[in-house]
């Protein structure tokens, strides 16, 4: 077996080490490939079974011993990196330190009686600042308002209210049925257009659309300029109201119209009983004050995760104040090197950007362990699973669930961020465990306009990395090819 020889250096935060492979120990496991491919294998020139195990050798000696060689090594490397590991946090991989050039040669006709493969690799800190209960972090809570619960209640008995004739008193939400005729000057345009049509009378019509019907009645005849609805709105919306075809021209068409009132429809609110409340809270929820103590939970579930992720980024972002790295920097060079391709001393600020990676990498690992945020692979189908029936139940479609499941869980972002969703969860969920949390209430339309300036300064900085990538590809222009031309 491999042995390893360590040389600590504790000062430079690294380890280096050397794999220790013995001439026996190749010869051992070349032996025992050459038996079984000179058993096993098929040679030309010999039966199968029968290829003697000089012929393998002569063959394929050399190549079964540097494959059994990188096997080797890369098993030892693997059970070592473990071994350390559960005491220790490595930065990452081993990186190969200079060796004496004895590999290039490997072959079974020179073998040497041990071979030394050195290695470096390179440790974060032991402890991390910030994680004890003397810490002090703010989470922030909804605080739902007993009037902002009771005004959410009655919007929701209204979208499943029932909808009512009156006959006077035209109102905004109203719908109405209405006869159009198209004018020309005060009369009836010969050949004009000539509808009956439903206008629902919302808040965002046009001023003069809505004064021309506020407070009207049945069997009423107004005079109203349609043409607004078209310039001030979708023309979409004006064209579903004269049932206009899409090669019809809305130019043709005057601006003024005669509506004779039809009917007037007015959404009434569901009654709430308890049947209503069971049906649209669940059967535990038979009374209008557990409705609302329904309507608080589901808000402050709504903004759960936008809380715990903001409870997260600011115990990482004090977390990165608090602790300094003292970087093993030969080490973190070379796997800077290996990983990007290109040497630090080149690139100072891609290394610099590397470091920062790492730290941050380190200190949510850190936060993961300390809470125990590894959410298995059962745990993300659910979540996936509860966002789509979530998105599909509010337009209707909750039953194509199990259609859309087998794609969504083989799609790798969607399995990524949902995956991100929960360690974020699960760590928020057990930092009062280590920390001290103090609860900060605030309103919803607080946390609406902190939400809102959240997305804004996301967005902000992909702009930024956009277009910071963008001046990087675009190639600078000479002061020669930047005068203007003479000719």
């Amino acid at each position: 077996m491999p042995t390893i020889e360590r040389r600590p250096l504790e000062e430079e935060h690294a380890l280096q080490f050397e794999v220790v492979i013995t001439k026996e120990e190749l010869l051992s496991h070349v032996e025992t490939e050459i038996k079984k491919i000179a058993k096993q294998g098929k040679i030309r020139g010999f039966r199968p079974g029968h290829t003697p195990m000089d012929v393998v050798r002569r063959m394929y000696g050399n190549n079964i011993l540097k494959q059994n060689f990188y096997n080797i090594l890369e098993e030892e490397l693997s059970r070592f990196v473990k071994e350390i590991s559960s005491s220790s946090s490595p930065i990452d991989l081993p990186q190969p330190l200079a060796s004496d050039g004895s590999l290039s040669a490997l072959s079974l006709q020179n073998l040497q009686a041990e071979y030394r493969i050195p290695f470096e690799i390179g440790f974060y800190p032991s402890t991390v600042k910030g994680l004890s209960p003397y810490d002090v972090y703010e989470m922030i809570v909804v605080d739902v308002s007993d009037d902002e619960a009771a005004a959410n209640l009655d919007d929701i008995a209204m979208r499943y209210g029932v909808e009512k004739e009156i006959t006077e008193g035209i109102a905004i939400g109203d719908t109405i049925v209405v006869e159009l005729v198209e004018l020309e000057g005060d009369q009836p345009k010969e050949g004009g257009r000539r509808e009956e049509s439903r206008l629902l009378l919302f808040p965002d019509m046009p001023e003069e659309i809505k004064d021309a019907f506020r407070g009207r009645s049945v069997n009423d005849v107004v005079r109203v300029r349609l043409s607004a609805m078209k310039e001030m709105m979708s023309g979409l919306l004006y064209r579903r109201l004269l049932n206009l075809s899409a090669d019809e021209d809305v130019e043709t068409i005057g601006e003024w119209f005669e509506a004779t009132i039809r009917n007037i429809y007015r959404d009434q609110p569901a009654e709430m009983t308890e049947a209503f409340f069971q049906e649209r809270f669940g059967e535990e929820v038979r009374t209008q004050q557990e409705a609302l103590e329904a309507i608080k939970r589901a808000t402050q579930a709504f903004y759960a995760d936008f809380c715990a992720d903001r409870l997260v980024k600011n115990v990482m972002d004090r977390l990165y104040e608090l602790n300094d790295i003292s970087w093993p920097h030969r080490y973190t060079k070379a796997l800077f090197a290996e990983k990007r391709g290109m040497s630090s001393d080149d690139a100072p600020e891609d290394y610099d950007a590397f470091l920062d990676g790492l730290k941050r990498l380190f200190l949510l690992k850190h936060l993961r362990e300390a809470t125990g945020a590894y959410p298995s692979d059962e745990d993300i189908v659910r979540e996936i699973a509860e966002r789509a029936y979530r998105q599909l139940s509010s337009m209707g479609l909750e039953h194509m669930l199990h259609q859309l499941m087998p794609s969504m869980v083989q799609d790798r972002k969607t399995v990524e961020d949902a995956r991100t969703t929960l360690i974020v969860r699960m760590i928020a969920a057990g930092l009062p465990a280590l920390v001290t949390i103090q609860e900060r209430r605030m309103p919803v339309d607080e946390i609406d306009n902190l939400m809102q300036e959240t997305r804004a300064n996301k967005m902000k900085h992909l702009q930024n990395a956009r277009q910071e990538a963008t001046e990087a590809e675009t190639p600078p222009i000479s002061a020669e090819e930047s005068l203007p031309d003479k000719g």
